[in-house]
Parts: structure tokens; C-alpha cells; sequence
């Protein structure tokens, strides 16, 4: 899974990319990422299951962004 962000008047479809690491022993993914600008898009690849069916199906779930008054 990886990242992109750039500012609305950046040329280009992608921008700065950032990455995704496997959190051991899950199957969950974490960033943190510094420095985001205005717009976010992400590009997820899926490996196909080395058993007879592959892979069931997929589920991502974002949290919607936090807005605070002050920097906290």
C-alpha cells in the first residue's frame, strides 16, 4: 500500500509518495506520515492467496480526519 499527497495546483496524478508498513504479526498496515499537503490518495495492490481460491475479498477502512482548533 502506498501514499501520495500533493497540493491542489501540483502538476502530476501522484505527487510525494509515502509508504505503509506490515505491522508484525497482523495483517494490519500503519503510516505515519509528516508533511501532508492538500489532497491524499492511495493506491492499494492486492498479491493473490497462494491456496485454491485466493483471496476472499478485501476491507480498508479509513478514519475520517480530525480538525482541531489549536495544535494540540
Amino acid at each position: 500500500m502506498t501514499g501520495y499527497t500533493k497540493n491542489r495546483e501540483d502538476a502530476g496524478s501522484e505527487g510525494t509518495s509515502f509508504s505503509f508498513s506490515n505491522m508484525s504479526g497482523s495483517d494490519f498496515w500503519k503510516t505515519e506520515p509528516t508533511n501532508l499537503k492538500q489532497l491524499v490518495r492511495f493506491k492499494i495492490t492486492l498479491t493473490p492467496g497462494t491456496g485454491v481460491s485466493g483471496p476472499d475479498g478485501v476491507c480498508y477502512r479509513f478514519l475520517p480526519p480530525t480538525w482541531y482548533d489549536k495544535a494540540v
